[in-house]
């Protein structure tokens, strides 16, 4: 059945809204799924698809014409048996359905619909039998058509989350038959030898595989009983195991049958993991959708199995796995879906396809760089090469946004809600140096895979990391003018829904373990990614400070570098008057880091330190002298500048002390002081 399109309708909110719900008013249990593709050839036809339905039972739409590449969008018709009944209810929309298949097909249609095409071609499809053990809808596809050059395949995700992988699936039947004896009689009987097929299974699988468990992790096989039917005489068992990728599934096969010479072992089904990159262009088109709406992008592996794997037997152009609604949902009797989201994963499919009608021809799928071998402690075996060395020559750019930066930092603590001023002030130096010449970070794409990861673990320097992000243009500076407000994002401890901010911090001591999980996880992706933690002196009578000094030098992270803000203030006091952190280089070297010790309003300094090589198999620890307050000499160097709320008085003075401040933003300290 063809059907060519008719004069196309345009695609409301409500018009969206409508499709899905009449998708959920047609049953499509898998085998039964003609209905509703008969149903989405008319009302594709509808919105100016040509449309058909396939040998398979797939129904198939295509709408554009031009001259860019082809990309797909499949998701399945079919659903688990059971009725959920059709309703809207506190803006969600109930049927069986809602989230695992129609949903994100409908939103794929739509999207599709408002594209256009998008200068290439779009293609939709609704396959069958997705949920069965051969997904045969899927495989017809792969088998049949011509690959495209970009693919989406749609199953619930949630609106701002992309999935990069799925786990494989190997299905395994045991049967058996023995002659009938007493049960007496010594020698294994049927049912015996199923369960010892059972468990030389879980044995091969190895430590972590046990029942119900392996099934939390991407990279570990997680084996389940399906059934178990048996007497003396005959026995039945059916296996699945979850596979991860690279695994030897017909070397486990081989292997489980000679450890089982009774009885007969065959594979029912067999389909391997895929994995893609957060470089894939699918997964980069589809995050720039998702941050359209003032939202970072997740990503996710699921260590289930979808029609991705089905297709990534085969295919190998860019491909990812995202729709709306919420996979906890899936074949529960609540299943329903968010409206809002629904709607929000139509815009975010629209910007995707309008972004992949730039692909190139010919684009492969992004797979994660493969794992090194971890490297010896002593000396790793393999060094990124470093980055040239920024030109230091002329500094006064930096200067001025050194200033440009005190100027934001003093006017949000002239907010009712006040701020830390000290902390902010004294770091200054440090963020210009690490965002104007040394880390690789592109305001344009703050959550790009191959950036320089960047943790302020001294949360009280919060306002100073917002002025700095919004000098470098990671969203308008005029947006500070929020903080403090109810409900903004600019809160006084950082914020990672903000773009640039890599994690929350506060809780004193919890950076330096974190920016060690980046920097190992960087190493383990073959990433020359580089990490930069940066630390307050008070913060460092934390134990886990030192535990994580303890365990980065041990590591050999000589991508890693952390920075202590050594102003010698705390809340409290002065640092050595509480607990005494000197000889404080020595204990780093201790450790295994290599230490340098620099002016930190020094810019000259500073990018000499940061740039440096590294030593091989050593993390780096730049202790930078600071005075907090720094810029205004009434506060510098005082305890009582750590938390400061300016009145209008205050904030005028402070605002002409630093426009009158010479070019490195330095006063003598005039002996003055209003108490804040």
């Amino acid at each position: 059945m063809t059907a060519e399109p008719i004069n196309a309708e345009p695609i409301t909110e409500d018009r969206a809204v409508g499709l899905l719900r009449d998708m959920l008013e047609i049953p499509s249990p898998s085998y039964a799924e003609g209905d509703l593709a008969a149903f989405l050839a008319r009302e594709m036809g509808a919105l100016g698809f040509t449309t058909h339905v396939d040998g398979a039972g797939n129904v198939i739409g295509e709408i554009g014409a031009g001259d860019g590449p082809t990309v797909m969008l499949l998701g399945h018709l079919d659903t688990v048996p059971g009725d959920v009944p059709v309703r809207a209810e506190s803006g969600r929309l109930y049927g069986r359905g809602a989230s695992d298949a129609k949903g994100p097909l409908a939103a794929m249609i739509c999207a599709a619909a408002r594209a256009g095409g998008s200068g290439g071609r779009v293609v939709v499809v609704g396959a069958v039998e997705e949920e069965t053990a051969l997904s045969r809808g899927a495989t017809a596809v792969r088998d049949t058509l011509p690959p495209p050059d970009a693919l989406i395949v749609g199953e619930p995700s949630g609106w701002s989350t992309v999935v990069l992988g799925y786990k494989g699936k190997l299905d395994l039947r045991y049967e058996v038959e023995c002659e009938p004896a007493h049960p007496t009689r010594p020698g294994m009987k049927a049912a015996e030898h199923a369960w010892t097929c059972w468990a030389n299974l879980l044995d091969l699988l190895g430590p972590g595989a046990g029942p119900g468990e392996g099934h939390d992790a991407f990279d570990r096989p997680g084996p389940n009983l399906v059934s178990f039917t048996g007497d003396l005489v005959r026995a039945e068992a059916e296996f699945s195991v979850r596979t991860p990728p690279g695994f030897d599934a017909d070397g486990l096969v081989e292997r489980l049958r000679a450890r089982t010479p009774h009885g007969h072992l065959s594979v029912i089904g067999n389909v391997g993991a895929h994995r893609v990159g957060r470089a894939d262009p699918v997964v980069r088109a589809l995050h720039a959708g998702i941050r359209e709406h003032g939202v970072r992008p997740a990503a996710k592996l699921k260590t289930a199995t979808a029609d991705l794997n089905v297709l990534a037997e085969k295919w190998r152009m860019p491909m990812a796995t995202y729709g709306p609604g919420d996979s906890e949902l899936d074949h529960t009797p609540d299943e329903s879906i968010d409206i809002a989201g629904y709607l929000r994963g139509i815009s975010v499919l629209t910007t995707a396809l309008d972004r992949l009608a730039a692909l190139p021809p010919g684009a492969e799928s992004a797979p994660p760089a493969p794992r090194p071998a971890p490297r010896p402690v002593e000396r790793p075996a393999e060094r990124p090469v470093p980055r040239p060395r920024p030109q230091v020559d002329d500094l006064d750019e930096l200067r001025a946004r050194a200033r440009s930066i005190r100027e934001r930092i003093v006017d949000m603590c002239a907010t009712k809600n006040g701020g830390h001023l000290g902390g902010s002030m004294s770091l200054v130096e440090i963020m210009v140096s690490l965002y104007s010449r040394v880390l690789r970070i592109d305001p344009g794409e703050p959550d790009d895979p191959g950036r320089d990861v960047l943790v302020l673990s001294k949360g009280h320097g919060a306002i100073g990391l917002y002025a700095a992000l919004g000098e470098y243009g990671f969203f308008p500076p005029e947006r500070l003018a929020d903080y403090g407000a109810p409900g903004a994002q600019f809160m006084a401890h950082p914020n990672s829904a903000l773009p640039g901010v890599e994690m929350p911090s506060g809780a004193l001591g919890h950076g330096l373990p974190l920016a060690i999980g980046f920097s190992l996880a960087a190493r383990l992706d073959g990433s020359d990614r580089r990490c930069v933690v940066i630390m307050g002196d008070g913060e460092l009578q934390e134990g886990s400070v030192w535990e994580g000094a303890m365990a980065a030098g041990t590591l050999g992270l000589e991508r890693l570098t952390a920075v202590v803000d050594r102003n010698r203030l705390q809340i409290t006091g002065r640092t050595e008057s509480i607990v005494e952190l000197e000889p404080l280089a020595d204990r780093w070297r201790s450790f295994g880091w290599t230490v340098r010790e620099v002016d930190g309003h020094d810019l000259a300094a500073l990018l000499e330190a940061f740039t440096a090589a590294p030593e091989p198999g050593r993390p780096t620890v730049i202790i930078a002298r600071t005075r907090k307050g720094r810029g205004l000499p009434y506060v510098e160097d005082k305890v009582k500048s750590h938390f400061v709320k300016l009145n209008d008085r205050m904030h005028r003075r402070a605002k002409a002390t630093l426009r009158d401040a010479d070019g490195h933003g330095v006063h003598e300290t005039d002996g003055t002081g209003d108490r804040s």
